[in-house]
């Protein structure tokens, strides 16, 4: 199947062809090698997915997290505390490991254009015990959730729009959500950037350094948190670069 898909979807290959050249500086036969290992890696989590997320006895036998005391460090604040991550790696199943393991998340997402596909995946992110929030909510209502001392979760590499926020992404100006910023600043909320590292059989949730807002002006610590994350996603990536979704265009001016 991901093969079948690497010929089909044209668009989406000469995309993730171009982001792999753009941020990876490699030649046309490289990118390519990258993005067809990209593509068997999805279609291999996709295929995990569907079978394990939600089944709380294989993520209590598979799964671990490393740098707990960085969530502890955060939580302790009681100014809630935001997880973010990539489109790296298995990224449903980092989210609902740490639900089954420790604490349920309130992880904001887009809803899907179709109906009945949305309610599939809404059921199926749900299983583990995380509230799936829309990224329509107003900050209000996201900055309540931190008030609250909840977790919020957040993909904080997607493409902004015509007016996100210019933030350097491996090198080149890259269109970004800021909201994930302006809520950290706004209500003093650190930022754990988190992943999912995959050793064999054993799945570790993998929680780095918090990053908390600088007592800058406002459009500048905006700036400041937005750089920190994204260099944080480069460091991820260039380590395992088939293991980030480049077919969505991230330096789309």
């Amino acid at each position: 199947m991901s093969i079948l898909l690497y010929f089909i979807l044209t668009s989406r290959r000469k995309i993730g062809l171009k982001n792999i050249e753009l941020a990876l500086g490699v030649d046309r036969a490289k990118a390519k090698n990258i993005l067809f290992k990209t593509y068997l890696y999805f279609a291999k989590m996709v295929a995990i997915n569907i079978k394990y997320l939600g089944n709380k006895k294989f993520i209590e036998k598979h799964f671990k997290i490393e740098g707990l005391e960085n969530f502890e460090e955060v939580l302790a604040h009681n100014r809630g505390v935001i997880f973010t991550t990539a489109h790296f790696g298995n990224f449903e199943m980092l989210v609902c490991g740490f639900a089954v393991l420790k604490q349920s998340i309130n992880v904001m997402v887009r809803p899907l254009d179709n109906m009945a596909l949305d309610r599939l995946v809404l059921n199926l992110r749900q299983s583990c015990g995380n509230n799936i929030v829309s990224s329509r909510l107003s900050t209000f209502e996201f900055l309540n959730m931190l008030k609250k001392n909840q977790i919020l979760g957040i993909l904080a590499d997607q493409y902004g729009g015509s007016k996100g926020l210019e933030v350097d992404f491996f090198g080149k100006k890259a269109k970004s959500s800021e909201g994930i910023a302006i809520l950290s600043y706004k209500n003093k909320t650190p930022i754990l950037p988190a992943y999912l590292k995959e050793e064999g059989k054993t799945y570790k949730i993998v929680i780095k350094k918090p990053i908390y807002p600088k007592d800058e002006p406002f459009r500048q610590a905006v700036y400041t948190i937005m750089r920190s994350i994204y260099a944080e996603f480069e460091d991820w990536i260039k380590k395992e670069p088939t293991k980030y979704l480049w077919m969505h265009n991230k330096w789309k001016t």
